[in-house]
């Protein structure tokens, strides 16, 4: 069996398949799988993965469109290697990726999960960068946002297998977070390289950043997250507290529900560091940062 199984989730990704896939082949680390789950194209997708003659690509088809979550756990479950790494279908792997990652987790044998950082280009060309350390990481999964980068992310079989771990349907777009969150609080140790492994593509055809129609799920993962970072919360102060960390696309709120949720924040900074893990001095600060925003915005907000 392979080293790595590397899982390609693609949905009318033909215009960018041959450079993706290729970004795969070319890896300086050879011994792998990739699984190229087609979740019911209806381009010319699979023209475009059936042309590449390679005897390390196994195709896999949808008969009809599940989403990306769906069709990374179809990948799963052929998947015969140790690892297992992911990688979207439009962006691009840079040749060591693999085999960094795979030193790094034979040398790491606590490590259930690693990432790395990012270098975007197309619409933008920014380098996206996360944390190295794994409490850092994890005090960052309660803003939902810099901690882990789905394509650079490569697990260990076996831990998903040994807690029954899957990317959840459910979750929607938020579908990789939701595992992470549900792998932390299952004891996984989270770890980034400081290395650039992928270049990810920016472009007009990406889902829309608008999160609010999914905000029900997001809440719903964060305070499966907040009851083991804020276990001396009762569950309606969670509910309470809960909309005030959403960073990314803040809801609109009642003056009275920001007040009660402020009035939540010194008890949540209160907590000690939980069974987590998690970087407390992280956690705190980003406490502060949400009450330091919604106090500001109390006066722009109806009653």
């Amino acid at each position: 069996m392979p080293k790595i199984s590397l899982i390609m989730p693609v949905y009318n990704g033909a215009q960018y398949l041959e450079e993706s896939i290729g970004s795969v082949l070319g890896q300086s680390f050879r011994d792998f799988e990739l699984i190229v789950v087609d979740d019911a194209s209806t381009d010319a997708s699979q023209e475009k993965i059936l042309a590449l003659k390679d005897a390390r690509i196994r195709y896999l088809a949808h008969p009809e469109n599940r989403g990306t979550a769906a069709a990374t756990c179809t990948g799963l479950d052929a998947a015969g290697g140790k690892y297992i790494a992911l990688l979207d279908q439009d962006d691009i792997a840079l040749p060591g990726r693999l085999e960094k990652q795979v030193r790094f987790l034979n040398g790491q044998p606590r490590i259930a999960l690693v990432g790395g950082q990012m270098q975007c280009f197309g619409v933008s060309g920014a380098r996206a960068a996360v944390p190295l350390d794994d409490g850092r990481i994890k005090a960052n999964l309660l803003a939902g946002a810099g901690n882990l980068y789905n394509p650079t992310v490569m697990l260990r079989r076996d831990f998903l297998e040994r807690h029954s771990l899957r990317w959840q349907t459910g979750n929607k777009s938020a579908f990789d977070w939701g595992l992470y969150v549900d792998a932390a609080r299952a004891g996984a140790k989270f770890a980034n390289l400081p290395d650039t492994l992928v270049h990810y593509r920016t472009h007009e055809g990406q889902q829309s950043r608008d999160q609010s129609g999914i905000r029900p799920v997001l809440s719903a993962i964060r305070i499966r997250l907040m009851e083991s970072l804020f276990p001396r919360l009762t569950a309606d102060e969670r509910a309470a507290l809960e909309p005030l960390l959403q960073w990314i696309g803040p809801p609109i709120l009642a003056s009275a529900e920001v007040r009660a949720g402020l009035a939540l924040i010194p008890k949540a900074r209160s907590h000690p560091k939980s069974e987590l893990g998690e970087d407390r001095v992280v956690v705190n600060n980003f406490l502060g940062a949400c009450a330091q925003r919604w106090t500001q915005a109390l006066s722009g907000i109806q009653p």
